[in-house]
């Protein structure tokens, strides 16, 4: 992949701003916690009894709670880190009038980066709150589909917005 070969850390010429990177960290924590709270929820409740967890609907409205709640404190710690590491990569980046552009494929690239990363915290988090590995497995399995979608649609609505990034040099 010829792309792959432009990822370098090294620092960009003026890296974004850290309060855009909490914005986005804060925005996106939003989507993806709601993400995770519906998928939990739906996979408790239909998957659950055949997996031997066999709770009321309450019980998994709790624990799926559990999941999305806990997640919030842990995933916005990891994707600060994912961005600030991002933030200093030069590759795929433009500097022009009208600020910074981000290409398409680092945006995917992102993507699956965040992703692996995060799918491994929602299954660790999912086994501590349901103590069943199928279970957590099916939870971080299945927002693998949803949030690679729902964070390249993220990154390309940040792409346009100039929040937080250096004005451009006269």
């Amino acid at each position: 992949m010829e792309m792959l070969a432009d990822l370098k850390l090294e620092a960009t010429p003026r890296p974004p701003l850290q309060r855009r990177n909490l914005a986005k960290a804060i925005s996106w924590r939003i989507v993806g916690s709601l993400d995770t709270l519906v998928l939990s929820m739906l996979l408790l409740t239909f998957l659950g009894p055949l997996l031997g967890i066999h709770e009321s609907v309450g019980s998994h409205a709790k624990t799926s709670a559990l999941i999305a709640g806990t997640e919030i404190v842990s995933k916005i710690l990891l994707y600060f880190g994912h961005e600030w590491l991002w933030g200093r990569l030069a590759a795929g980046v433009q500097h022009g009038p009208r600020g910074v552009a981000e290409a398409h494929w680092r945006s995917g690239v992102k993507a699956l980066t965040w992703r692996l990363l995060a799918s491994l915290d929602t299954t660790l988090l999912a086994y501590i709150f349901t103590g069943n590995l199928k279970m957590a497995l099916s939870i971080g399995g299945a927002e693998v589909a949803t949030k690679l979608v729902l964070y390249y649609l993220h990154e390309r609505v940040w792409s346009r917005i100039g929040f937080g990034h250096h004005k451009p040099v006269q």
